[in-house]
């Protein structure tokens, strides 16, 4: 669960995050040393050092979000979520001139629960809720816990980065798609099962198509990503359990593996339809993986 989030404003008076707020939120982004269960051969670097690099590159924090833990050892070493967004795309003119935005989401934990990891991501300005992209069409970056993390991981924003013009394009692509009501509902029912299990589930594809605000109303396939997107992980919606037969509000995702897994769900099942409706993604420049499929050293 995240123990707390944080986001910058998204006016004319938007910056980037402090480090006071940002250890707030996550103090385990400032731990100085691993968990004392970590053996030697767990080579730890400061999370802190890694946002000091990425600002060098010119990226600031958006958004800080920490896992919570019943565990006291594990208490300020756990999983956390590191947002950045370049400075280029900071401040109210360019979320005003873009309405969409890359950022990359850095996961990493102290603990062993996790490894450096780096997503390709975007926000859309008019709400808050970011999204991360699923790894076949773009880049996901995974540096274990050995050798020269903080090279790795900046290499691997470098690579990320070069990503990102293509989510843009994609996100274009969804905009020109016209879909009708009934293609909108099998869209919002096919999400409905990435969240709940059908025995389970409180809500209906109608609900999970309710716009908050005028400009998703537009029945393109992108808003309709974006709206059903925001109601399963926001939560809020009114429903009934199917199991006592009360009413009652769907949840927040609050967990960081499952708030990363129903992103990049989501984003695979919008890619699906863009596909069987003749649409591919456009095609992504290649560039160096770094250690993709490499597992924690404990």
């Amino acid at each position: 669960m995240f123990s707390q989030s944080l986001m910058h404003r998204f006016d004319q008076n938007a910056t980037a995050l402090a480090e006071s707020m940002i250890r707030k939120v996550a103090p385990s982004a400032f731990a100085e040393t691993p968990a004392a269960d970590r053996s030697d051969r767990y080579a730890f670097i400061k999370t802190i050092d890694i946002i000091h690099g990425m600002e060098q590159q010119g990226f600031q924090v958006v958004r800080a979000v920490e896992a919570r833990t019943r565990v006291e050892e594990r208490r300020g070493f756990t999983k956390h979520m590191i947002v950045f967004r370049h400075r280029d795309h900071m401040g109210y003119a360019p979320m005003r001139a873009l309405r969409r935005m890359p950022e990359i989401i850095l996961i990493n934990s102290h603990d062993g629960s996790s490894s450096y990891q780096l997503h390709a991501g975007l926000i859309e300005t008019i709400c808050s809720n970011g999204l991360i992209v699923a790894d076949e069409l773009f880049a996901t970056v995974r540096v274990q816990h050995t050798g020269r993390i903080l090279d790795a991981v900046l290499d691997g924003a470098d690579h990320v980065m070069h990503s990102l013009p293509g989510i843009l394009g994609t996100a274009e692509q969804w905009s020109s798609l016209a879909l009708t009501q009934p293609l909108r509902l099998a869209f919002a029912d096919a999400a409905a099962y990435l969240r709940w299990e059908e025995a389970q589930r409180p809500v209906t594809p109608e609900q999970l198509l309710t716009p908050h605000r005028h400009d998703d109303t537009q029945p393109n396939l992108w808003k309709t990503f974006n709206v059903v997107q925001e109601n399963i992980l926001r939560g809020g919606l009114k429903g009934t359990s199917p199991t006592s037969g009360r009413q009652a509000r769907t949840r927040e995702v609050s967990s960081v593996n499952e708030h990363v897994r129903t992103n990049k769900a989501l984003w695979r099942l919008a890619g699906e339809m863009a596909r069987l409706m003749g649409v591919a993604s456009p095609v992504q420049p290649q560039g160096q993986i770094i250690d993709v499929e490499a597992e924690v050293i404990a």
